[in-house]
């Protein structure tokens, strides 16, 4: 996902968020640069990775990670450009989810949604920077969701005849 935002003394925060899908204990990865030409101090830039769960009655947001990315704090260069991991800790982490459903004529829903927050907080009034990018945390990786399905065909049981005979051992063998 690409970001690109500019506060009112020249300073441009752009980067990427190299995937927008995790699972937990995956990193992100993210790639800034920073375009800086009037030198203004930055206090420093903050990663927060939160987690907005919403139900009819009820809304909640959670921080589930929170750091200064390293090498910002009192940066006054003119321009930065650099790549950085955060990882995300292995704990359970509830996936992306929206469920709806209907009861007496009234629709209720249910939403787990992530987002993460880079802020850049440089020094001054009104400068601040804030960009916000959705992410989606699922359960396991695509490849292993193959590697899963795959398994699964093997394991298939194919309907027989009761009146047929068992199928002789040579054949079980042949088809594994």
């Amino acid at each position: 996902i690409y970001f690109n935002k500019q506060n009112r003394k020249q300073l441009q925060f752009e980067g990427y968020l190299l995937r927008n899908g995790i699972i937990p204990g995956q990193s992100f990865s993210i790639q800034i640069k920073l375009q800086n030409p009037e030198r203004t101090k930055i206090k420093r830039i903050q990663a927060e990775f939160i987690q907005h769960r919403q139900t009819a009655v009820d809304r909640h947001q959670e921080i589930i990670l929170s750091t200064n990315l390293p090498g910002f704090y009192e940066f006054d260069g003119a321009s930065l450009q650099q790549n950085f991991e955060l990882p995300l800790p292995k704990d359970y982490i509830a996936p992306t989810y929206l469920f709806e459903t209907t009861w007496h004529n009234h629709t209720y829903h249910l939403t787990i949604e992530y987002e993460l927050i880079l802020t850049i907080k440089p020094h001054g009034l009104f400068t601040k920077l804030e960009v916000s990018l959705p992410v989606i945390v699922g359960t396991q990786l695509n490849y292993e969701n193959q590697i899963q399905e795959r398994n699964e065909d093997k394991n298939i049981y194919h309907i027989v005849d009761e009146m047929e005979p068992p199928p002789s051992y040579e054949s079980i063998i042949i088809n594994k």
